[in-house]
């Protein structure tokens, strides 16, 4: 019994210090588990610049050029098209009015 004790210790102490050894790793320290092997293998990415972001096309413009007004779009994305065409009232118009004001004049 006692040498199953004194085992069963062991791998304790032994789990417990490799858990330490991969805490400190993590948190920046030198030592630890596999320090020996040399230098880290460099992450992947690291050290490129990000490409830059794809353009996506604003609220209300479309490949072909001109405004394409849809009804899942905000009033405030309607509004800025209606805008850009020069729709007079449009500060008055509600969602559905934008929408048909724009409709009516792409």
């Amino acid at each position: 019994m006692r040498r199953s004790c004194a085992i069963g210790a062991a791998i304790l102490v032994g789990a417990i210090g490799i858990g330490l050894a991969l805490l400190n790793r993590l948190a920046g320290g030198e030592e630890g588990i596999g320090s020996a092997d040399g230098p880290p293998e460099p992450i992947e990415g690291a050290g490129r610049k990000p490409s830059p972001p794809a353009s996506k096309p604003t609220a209300g413009s479309t490949t072909s050029g001109g405004p394409k007004a849809t009804a899942s779009m905000t009033k405030a994305e309607l509004y800025e098209i209606a805008s850009g065409l020069g729709i007079k009232g449009r500060s008055s118009m509600n969602k559905t009015q934008l929408l048909e004001a724009i409709q009516a004049a792409s």
